[in-house]
């Protein structure tokens, strides 16, 4: 996360974000307490809504943005 904030600060990037497929709850709003993720991808769709037991609150309360992955999940 060091580096992450001197990265920052020099102006080499301007958001950070993380990608998770199915880590426990706790690992992905620790992420967004941390105060240096701008975004989280996750995995939701109509099989997978697991982000709205915990994640979706945490990301809201933080201001931090939310990329869905297969959104609609897998075709025939």
């Amino acid at each position: 996360m060091d580096a992450i904030e001197r990265l920052r600060s020099q102006g080499k990037i301007r958001y950070f974000g993380v990608s998770y497929q199915r880590p426990p709850a706790c690992q992905r709003i620790g992420a967004c307490q941390l105060g240096v993720v701008d975004s989280v991808q996750v995995i939701y769709n109509i099989f997978d809504q697991s982000p709205e037991d915990e994640l979706f609150a945490a990301v809201e309360a933080e201001r931090v943005g939310v990329i869905v992955r297969v959104p609609l999940t897998r075709g025939p």
